[in-house]
């Protein structure tokens, strides 16, 4: 893919990890790390849950339209967020990745019906995209644990953004140095490419050991700044792993980014409508 001239060093300003959720409460639980690249460095500058963003809240529909408030049309901006941007192209439908996003909220009413839809379409079998088979990513988009994600993100974040010219999505969209630009990414495959999974999550006093040895590794392998005592307690200490997991996705960010290997896909190429977990 040919590298966008909006993606050069000098015009990403602020990396953004968003950790995702489509629960009810979701605004416990989707969590922002917003970083400043310095050099070769990655400086962290704030974690925060997205009930803690302007208009934000616990309730999902809040939640969700802080976080796209946040991220509309912030140039300078490249953020990564961990939910699936599409689905697989047997389900899609569509001859492009805007109509499919534009048409999304009218095709499926609910998740339970979006849930349902796939599984009709897969004959029960919980179909996956190129990109997740190549990276090894732990669910299909409309995995039982994953369909509320997928939903919510696509219908709630990725759409309106889109419709209103607010971002660009990598890699079915050319970027754009006056728009956010948005690019999918997954923290358990980004760990895995690293060699550094296990488990983290939990109240666990080896769970909570794990996470602080995973920051341990992200600074030394990534040149992590900005983990002050306060963030690095936050972090540590917020036991579900979603903090942790939005500075994961901000570090994968920076890191696809800094290797070149961010772009649009070439026309005709599956990932313009599927989508890539970077």
């Amino acid at each position: 893919m040919k590298r966008n001239p909006a993606l050069q060093t000098n015009t990403v300003q602020t990396i953004v990890g968003v950790d995702f959720s489509g629960a009810s409460d979701a605004g416990r639980h989707i969590w922002i790390c917003s970083a400043r690249p310095r050099d070769h460095d990655l400086i962290i500058e704030q974690v925060q849950p997205a009930e803690t963003l302007c208009g934000g809240s616990y309730a999902r529909d809040a939640a969700l339209a802080a976080l796209r408030e946040y991220l509309s049309g912030r140039s300078g901006v490249l953020a990564g967020l961990d939910f699936p941007f599409s689905l697989p192209a047997a389900i899609i439908g569509e001859s492009s990745y805007r109509a499919f996003v534009s048409g999304f909220a009218a095709k499926y009413g609910s998740a339970e019906a979006f849930y349902a839809a796939c599984r009709r379409a897969g004959r029960g079998r919980e179909l996956k995209r190129a990109t997740d088979i190549e990276a090894g990513a732990p669910f299909a988009p409309a995995n039982l644990r994953m369909f509320r994600q997928t939903f919510y993100g696509i219908r709630d974040i990725l759409a309106p953004l889109i419709a209103s010219g607010g971002v660009c999505v990598v890699p079915m969209m050319a970027a754009r140095r006056d728009r956010a630009i948005l690019i999918e990414i997954c923290p358990a495959v980004f760990l895995r490419r690293l060699g550094l999974y296990s488990p983290y999550k939990g109240p666990a006093s080896r769970a909570r050991s794990a996470r602080s040895s995973l920051l341990d590794a992200l600074r030394a392998r990534f040149r992590l700044g900005g983990l002050t005592q306060p963030i690095r307690r936050l972090i540590v200490g917020q036991t579900q792993g979603d903090a942790l997991d939005s500075v994961l996705a901000a570090v994968a960010t920076f890191s696809a980014w800094r290797e070149g290997r961010l772009g649009m896909a070439p026309r005709g190429d599956l990932r313009q409508i599927e989508g890539e977990i970077f």
